[in-house]
């Protein structure tokens, strides 16, 4: 099982992004974007529904392609490397034609927390659960938009990695 989860927000390309796509094996949520509600509704949709894959979407300004954070990040308890195979996915969205780059830094945004605590969780009770931070362009900036759609919805249906 696949979800895909942003930060409930209004016209950002990833709250457009989780409320476009239709696809059987993909489950939505959208959670508040405060950062208590934010953590416990990730860690909730975790332990709940223990999901394969889960793609943490957010809109980044600035920036022309996907971007792949390798890190969560948490002011006070440093950083954690996600446990998905950034190079691989980087590779696939290449043969699709969707510009993008790994980033080694944590931005500091609030979703880098939330990352964080996502792989915290999954690695403190060895859970088999993948998970991903990806920063999506603006609408203006975000010419693949579709093709972006059309990977997701095709990973859905082969969870290659």
């Amino acid at each position: 099982m696949v979800f895909i989860m942003c930060p409930k927000e209004k016209s950002t390309t990833s709250s457009i992004l989780v409320n476009t796509i239709n696809a059987p094996l993909i489950k939505k949520f959208e959670f508040e974007d405060i950062r208590s509600m934010g953590i416990s509704d990730i860690i909730f949709i975790i332990d709940r529904y223990n999901p394969d894959y889960i793609f943490l979407f957010e809109q980044m300004p600035h920036t022309k392609e996907i971007v792949l954070e390798k890190f969560g990040n948490s002011y006070d308890d440093g950083k954690i490397e996600t446990n998905f195979d950034l190079k691989l996915l980087k590779s696939s969205f290449e043969k699709a034609k969707i510009p993008n780059k790994i980033s080694p830094y944590p931005t500091g945004h609030l979703s880098d927390l939330y990352y964080f605590m996502a792989l915290k969780h999954i690695n403190t009770y060895k859970l088999k659960c993948k998970v991903v931070l990806i920063k999506t362009p603006t609408s203006k900036n975000f010419t693949d938009f579709s093709a972006f759609l059309d990977w997701l919805v095709a990973f859905s249906n082969t969870e290659t990695f």
